[in-house]
């Protein structure tokens, strides 16, 4: 195996493989793993795709040395055309190490659109690929090119590469899990976001690791708490103490070493007389982490002064209400008395009782308490935007 896979060394084959995982890890370092394999073979371009067997849908996830402005016409039209993989369908679904001419015969590739429309003018010619089948029938292919003007890939190359494969294999696999945890993470966070009340995730330590938008808001338009590289912080001394011990019972308890169900409290504002309302909670994830902390407790944060604007439109399509009753529904949520929406709404009083029977049919509730408690509880809740933040003098 030494002899065959001259005149690559140990060496470089085992430092190869280390940038196969970091780029497994941190997918920013697979342009960077490109460019060591291609100087490695003496290609100076490469790339990270994605093909469908069946329907020939492709994408470009990472590329070195190509032109960005292609991607966009591969995944959109030259993917289906691209002779490499639609030439020998069987070599790819088995997965293995192909030069381009085990992919398509030569004169082939030379007569295809895909060849002279989108290889040609990035001088592509020469391919070296690796192709790992996957699931759903997608490959996960990377692939090395040359210019025409280059000595095509040969015995030692591929025997290189087969080396490689195994590690490629593993690394597609990690890449992938690693990803969906991601994306799982990006979904949480902007659920997260759409909440009307603050959420602030904390570290083992007590360190940052998520601040959603309400929270964000709340922290910018009050003085009352604060965000400082020991945490989060309270404005006022005996407030913060108190703070920081339902914090450290919540830590502790998210570290699994002790059983503390954190607390609740409120944190005066300067210049209001309404404080923030905290309610400060361990949690006990599960779920693994990948280079990044581990949120152990949270606090979530409401600020009776912060009123979101609900949509009226919300109202109209989750209960059937007129656009004005849908108004009115707006007004008495964001709690305005009867007589305050019609001041604001120009409507005299009588229309709007009128509007509230209707309403209370629509939503099968007697009192104006009970429609606002289905009307605070139901999902428009949860579609609300929020304020711009006003900077506290």
């Amino acid at each position: 195996m030494a002899t065959r896979l001259q005149p690559y060394s140990e060496k470089t084959i085992l430092e190869l493989v280390d940038g196969i995982y970091t780029a497994a890890a941190d997918s920013s370092q697979w342009q960077m793993f490109l460019e060591r394999l291609g100087r490695v073979l003496g290609a100076p371009a490469g790339a990270v795709h994605h093909q469908h067997f069946q329907s020939q849908e492709g994408s470009l996830s990472e590329m070195w040395n190509l032109d960005p402005s292609f991607i966009e016409p591969y995944v959109n039209y030259y993917c289906y055309r691209n002779v490499w993989f639609t030439n020998s369908p069987e070599l790819i679904q088995q997965g293995g190490v192909n030069v381009g001419t085990m992919l398509c015969p030569e004169p082939v590739l030379l007569r295809s659109e895909y060849y002279n429309e989108w290889l040609l003018p990035q001088n592509v010619h020469h391919l070296l690929a690796i192709t790992i089948p996957g699931t759903d029938s997608v490959s996960s292919n990377l692939s090395i090119l040359k210019p025409k003007s280059a000595p095509p890939f040969g015995e030692h190359d591929c025997a290189l590469m087969q080396a490689l494969m195994p590690h490629m294999q593993r690394a597609f696999q990690l890449h992938n899990r690693i990803q969906n945890l991601e994306s799982r993470g990006a979904c949480a966070a902007q659920a997260l976001d759409s909440l009307p009340t603050g959420v602030i995730f904390l570290d083992g330590k007590g360190g940052i690791v998520l601040v959603n938008r309400t929270a964000q808001a709340i922290l910018r338009r009050t003085g009352g708490l604060k965000l400082t590289s020991h945490g989060v912080e309270a404005g006022f001394a005996q407030e913060n103490a108190k703070l920081k011990t339902m914090v450290q019972g919540a830590l502790a308890t998210g570290n699994g070493r002790i059983a503390h169900s954190g607390g609740v409290m409120a944190v005066s504002k300067p210049g209001s007389s309404r404080p923030l309302y905290l309610l400060v909670a361990p949690l006990r994830l599960k779920s693994v982490q990948l280079d990044k902390a581990a949120p152990v407790a949270a606090i979530f944060i409401t600020d009776p002064e912060l009123e979101p604007r609900m949509n009226a439109r919300h109202f109209e399509e989750l209960y059937g209400l007129t656009p004005a009753e849908a108004k009115l529904a707006k007004a008495l949520a964001a709690g305005q008395s009867l007589s305050e929406a019609a001041e604001e709404l120009s409507v005299g009083q009588s229309t709007l009782r009128s509007h509230l029977k209707s309403i209370f049919v629509k939503t099968q509730t007697k009192r104006q308490s009970e429609l606002v408690r289905l009307l605070m509880l139901g999902p428009a809740r949860l579609l609300v935007e929020i304020p711009a933040p006003e900077k506290h003098p």
